[in-house]
């Protein structure tokens, strides 16, 4: 989805956080992947709409999208943690 411009400084805060997190998560995956030592599960929480920093109301929302992309890879994660017992 497209996010709307940002209106408010929290948003364009929230919009460099996000950036800034999507970077660190390649590079950590990049290294991961070149020490071998853990399991590297991606789990990715998709909204139907743009949540702004400052939308509190809809943690709600956000804890159950949550919920549901964790459970969606419950297998994959199950399966690494076996792996590793």
């Amino acid at each position: 989805y497209n996010q709307p411009a940002p209106t408010r400084f929290s948003d364009a805060l929230n919009n460099i956080i996000s950036t800034s997190a999507r970077a660190l998560i390649r590079s950590q995956i990049s290294l991961a992947v070149d020490l071998h030592h853990y399991e590297i599960i991606v789990v990715n929480v998709d909204f139907n709409e743009w949540i702004g920093l400052s939308d509190e109301e809809k943690m709600p929302e956000i804890l159950e999208a949550g919920r549901k992309a964790v459970e969606g890879k419950k297998a994959e994660i199950m399966a690494a943690v076996k792996g590793f017992c």
